[in-house]
């Protein structure tokens, strides 16, 4: 269908008159010589053709318009009324007419050459303005096609040709169809004679005793009298009449080589004239199929469990074997050894009718198809096809956030229960709650999986609405929590995003209600430390969660689906940008179920309507141009459900109201399971409890699906209950078995998961630990490993690196044929493997410190380089003496002096640093020092004390006085502060006599500062700096000195940066 909009105005005859229409996803409207005149509302996306865009007519109905259309404007983005006018009162300006035509010239053959077999003809053009292609003329009629592309050229067969004299030229043409034809260069085509034999095809089989031959002559003719054909070995069979066509009969079947070549009249060959050796084969005609038929079961019979469906095939010369389908789809495999049976567990297929067929093959590749064999499926246990939920459970919290652990426990807290959460661990083994109280207050907070297996929990609100900068970790082990240091930021609903090497990103949330965190932190477990990322998010402004993926690329697609907006995050850049976008984004819920493949489904737009919408999309990241693409829809209506990854590949809509309210008292009780191959919905049992907002679910190691919570929001019941599903899976037959598997394993290492069922076996997946609230759960990730099948295990091939599966701790499942899941075994996916060391180090400039080496090579990938520096030859590299860090292969030491040892280690993601590349030295004169920046982005390990000398060699900053800060507020890269309140006067020491330039400082506190600096033989610098102001400092002093002091009446709200020195002579 299609959507119009239609204005009273009348174009006016004999008088230009400016229409233009706009579309923005929401609104179709048309505007008049720039005045709106109608509009409409309308959704959907505008048609993607590859045909042929008309204006002004109509072909199917036979309707164009009677007058004449110019300067027509087409544009991407929707334009502003103003933008419009604009366009009305500016002409298109008229491009300059190309009237030079381009020159072309042949540059090989060169005129008056002879040419034999095949040849390439090239020709060179040139134009004003661009060639738009030559086309090759063979005796005046075009040669091939035109060639749009330089170097022109194409290839010549000369034997296509007479022997005797031709003529090539080339056409050039430019866009504006200008052309020019080339000079004539002649050519002498010789070719001496040859057979070639055309048919049968090198490698043909033929069918019967009869080889029917077809051959031309090529080439110089004259004195060619005949032709003479050789099968095998046999005699020289002559075919005088030279019609280009023989026979050979009753060829007995096997392999075969035929021969030939011309002779002249005496009969003698004539010598090149052989033509090319053809292979074939000939075989017995068997045009006679197979027979076949079901043996069992029965026509209209009645089964149900496990049956051997079997079949009689029989054949006047063999079977290759008998396929067996159900339904029109293969049923196991290709059977080829009599008896010819299959297996088939009717628990898997519904209740019902069902068709089998058996396919029977001959060794010819005739087939015949069985008569259908209809059966009725009846089992009993209707679990086996909708599941089953357990009774419910009472709970004393409201499970608003849930996070399986890797002890196989669930932890769970509630809000509104300040001033800290009432936490619980809960056993699904023996149902017990233990009470695990937390530091503080947890409401609305962002959790996340560590690589250690703890649990990372950021920010929330303790009432009010107002966000906190509390950072909290859950230990399952010790079941105790240890506080974290403080985020920047306070956060309120912040979307915690775990990365490849490790850390973990707080994206989003609330500073206070309206008031949005756009600056992202991260989180480094290995230093429990904050550092700001210079991104700015503010095109998401979600009230709730930012919906998170990481991405196979290292990318973070991020949806907010309050507002119904996307954006990609790359932190490695970092970088804020568009992503693709879909009006059925709005307040959806979304999982990825296959890396980088993501699904959404259900939300709404409460602009159009309170319903809930039951439509779902899918977006396949890994694509050139990914797109949203709409899948059948969901049966039920539902907003805030939870979407969670099965072990079978499988994904579960658990819950979700029927409205879009969040204190909605109407929800849909049946869970839902959706088939990514067939991309289709199943409706499966219903839950007792509606699940809605601020409810949670999760995957349990045993397969089955907890459901709880739900709540806590105005006038919507509190839902103080929990229960859990059992998926059909786990009424399907028995279940395979895990006996051993490693404790640990690194990226892309294959594994032996020990298994009695390994030939049963149809998937291993891997299945993170689920750490979820409010739909969300960045912690998600699904890989279907390749495995390869022994007699008693599986040789299993983990994830290649962090972005597929980030490190820590996963549920290992291997699935049957039936696709029944095992238990999960608990694996901890970590990189241990450190790079190759660097080798080839070289200095590239004598007298210099300009260094280059050969790349180390990784398991996952290499992530940066660290240079280390010595005044001794046979150091060890170490964090005293590491000067800088490259994410190249090249360096460049620009405080070096004197004689120097340099070696490099590489680093990858994980932390794994490599042995040491090969030592170098060089000597770099002394004299007149430039001026030299020290900065602190090369430090090692940001938002850390620092102690001792940094750059080694330069400065000396003593201990325990000094602290490397991450980007903070203004200072977008690293900076430093005293490293504790309290403390407003403090020191640095030249390793030898310098003098201090400038420096720019910036006052984050919340009062103005006096800031000193001062050092021996130089007049004091006293300079005032207001709140939020970034400073650049110039000290004018003359003279070398030592000791730098610098004193800031506001202590370490003030931080230093980009410290210029030099040395005078």
């Amino acid at each position: 269908g299609s959507t119009d909009t239609r204005g009273a105005s009348q174009v006016r005859l004999n008088i230009w008159t400016h229409l233009a229409g706009t579309y923005n996803g929401t609104t179709l409207k048309l505007y008049v010589n720039g005045t709106l005149v109608s509009s409409k509302a309308a959704t959907g996306n505008i048609l993607v053709s590859n045909g042929m865009l008309r204006l002004g007519g109509n072909l199917i109905w036979g309707e164009y318009f009677s007058g004449t259309i110019d300067e027509v404007r087409i544009y991407n983005g929707e334009l502003t009324q103003a933008q419009i006018q604009t366009d009305m009162n500016t002409a298109i300006p008229t491009p300059p007419t190309d009237t030079t035509p381009p020159t072309v010239s042949i540059t090989s053959p060169v005129n008056g050459s002879t040419a034999s077999a095949s040849i390439s003809i090239n020709a060179t053009a040139s134009d004003n303005v661009g060639v738009a292609g030559v086309q090759f003329t063979l005796d005046g009629a075009n040669l091939g096609l035109e060639d749009s592309t330089n170097p022109y050229r194409i290839s010549w067969d000369t034997t296509t040709a007479t022997n005797t004299v031709h003529r090539l030229t080339a056409v050039a043409r430019d866009a504006a169809r200008n052309t020019t034809t080339s000079s004539v260069v002649s050519v002498n085509v010789y070719n001496p004679p040859r057979l070639n034999i055309t048919q049968p095809a090198n490698n043909a089989t033929i069918a019967g005793t009869t080889i029917n031959v077809s051959y031309v002559m090529v080439g110089d003719l004259t004195g060619v009298d005949g032709v003479h054909l050789i099968l095998d070995n046999g005699p020289e069979l002559s075919d005088s009449d030279l019609d280009g066509s023989y026979s050979f009969f009753d060829v007995p079947p096997g392999a075969h080589a035929l021969n030939g070549f011309l002779v002249d009249h005496s009969g003698a060959k004539i010598s090149g004239s052989d033509a090319a050796r053809v292979n074939l084969t000939t075989q017995v005609s068997d045009t006679t199929p197979p027979s076949v038929s079901i043996t069992n079961p029965g026509n209209a019979s009645t089964v149900s469990g496990t049956i051997n469906v079997t079949a009689d095939a029989t054949d006047n010369v063999g079977i290759s074997g008998v396929q067996f389908t159900l339904d029109g789809a293969d049923l196991g495999a290709r059977d080829t050894t009599a008896p010819y049976a299959v297996a088939w567990n009717t628990n898997a297929s519904s209740n019902g009718t069902h068709s089998l067929v058996a396919t029977a093959y001959d060794t010819s590749t005739n087939q015949s198809t069985s008569s259908a064999v209809n059966v009725t499926v009846s089992n009993t246990d209707p679990r086996s096809q909708v599941g089953e939920w357990a009774p419910t459970m009472d709970w004393p919290v409201v499970a608003v956030n849930a996070a399986l652990t890797y002890t196989g426990d669930v932890l769970v807290w509630d809000g509104y229960d300040g001033p800290t959460s009432q936490a619980r661990l809960w056993n699904p083994v023996t149902g017990t709650m233990t009470l695990v109280p937390a530091p503080s207050d947890m409401f609305c907070s962002g959790e996340s999986q560590l690589p250690d297996g703890n649990i990372l929990v950021t920010g929330g609100h303790a009432g009010g609405e107002i966000g906190t900068v509390n950072a909290n970790i859950f230990d399952p082990a010790a079941k105790a929590w240890t506080p974290a240091r403080n985020m920047a930021t306070a956060r309120w609903y912040p979307s915690n995003i775990p990365l490849a090497d490790g850390r973990t990103i707080a994206l989003g949330g609330q500073i206070t209600s309206g008031v949005f965190a756009d600056t992202p932190e991260i989180y480094d477990p290995k230093t429990n430390t904050w550092a700001n990322m210079p991104v700015n998010t503010s095109t998401i402004h979600d009230h709730e969660y930012i919906l998170t993926n990481l991405l196979p690329n290292g990318r973070i697609f991020s949806l907010g689906a309050s507002p119904g907006v996307t954006a990609m995050f790359d932190p490695a850049v970092p970088s804020w940008t568009s992503a693709p976008n879909d009006p059925n984004l709005m307040l959806a819920s979304s999982v990825m179920y296959r890396p980088g493949k993501i699904l959404v489904s259900g939300g709404g737009n409460k602009n159009l309507s309170l319903n809930a919408q039951t439509s779902a999309l899918v977006l396949d990241e890994t694509q050139a141009n990914p797109a949203w693409r709409h899948v059948n829809s969901m049966v039920y209506p539902r907003y805030q459900h939870n979407l969670v990854m099965l072990p079978d590949g499988k994904v579960i809509a658990v819950g979700g109201s029927t409205i879009l309210d969040q204190s909605s008292h109407s929800g849909s009780l049946a869970a839902e399971i959706w088939d990514p191959v067939s991309e289709t919905w199943s409706t499966m049992a219903s839950m007792r409890d509606p699940r809605m907002y601020h409810s949670t679910a999760v995957l349990l190691p045993d397969a089955r699906v907890l459901s709880a919570g739900g709540g806590r929001e105005s006038t919507g019941t509190n839902y103080l209950t929990a229960q859990v599903y059992s998926p059909p899976y786990l009424f399907k037959g028995a279940r395979p078995t895990i006996t051993d598997v490693p404790a640990a394993a690194d990226y892309a290492a294959g594994i032996t998961v020990t298994t009695p069922n390994a030939a049963d076996i149809s998937m291993v997946s891997l299945v993170s630990l689920s750490a979820t609230t409010h739909t969300l759960d960045a912690s998600q990730h699904f890989s279907d490993l390749s495995f390869t099948k022994n007699a008693y295990d599986l040789t299993v091939t983990m994830p290649s690196d962090g972005n597929v599966a980030p490190p820590g701790y996963y549920m290992l499942f291997v699935v049957n044929n039936a696709g029944v899941p095992s238990q999960a075994a608990m694996v901890r996916l970590h990189d241990t493997q450190a790079p190759t060391a660097p080798t080839n180090l070289v200095v590239v400039t004598p007298n210099a410190a300009d260094l280059s080496w050969t790349a180390a090579t990784d398991n996952v990938g290499v992530a940066k380089y660290n240079i280390h520096r010595s005044t001794v030859s046979g150091f060890t590299p170490s964090a005293a003496n590491q000067i800088g860090q490259s994410q190249t292969t090249t360096y460049n030491d620009t405080n070096a002096s004197g004689t120097v040892y340099y070696k490099v280690t590489a680093q990858d993601l994980a932390g794994n640093v490599s042995a040491a590349s090969n030592e170098v030295t060089t000597t770099v004169p002394a004299g007149p020092n430039p001026p030299v920046t020290i900065d602190f982005n090369n430090f090692p390990t940001p938002n850390n004390n620092l102690n001792g000398q940094y750059p080694a060699g330069v400065v000396d900053w003593g201990t325990n006085v000094w602290y490397v800060a991450g980007p903070w507020r203004q200072f977008t890269t690293n900076s430093i502060s005293y490293n504790r309140a309290g403390i407003t006067s403090g020191s640095f020491n030249f390793v030898s006599p310098k003098r201090l330039l400038s420096v720019r400082a910036f006052n984050g506190g919340t009062v103005a500062s006096t800031l000193t600096f001062s050092c021996a033989g130089n007049a004091t610098k006293t300079v005032s700096i207001a709140v939020n102001q970034l400073l650049t400092i110039q000290t004018g002093w003359t003279a070398n000195c030592t000791t730098v002091t610098f004193t800031s009446t506001n202590g370490w709200d003030t931080n230093l940066d980009d410290l210029v020195y030099d040395q005078v002579p």
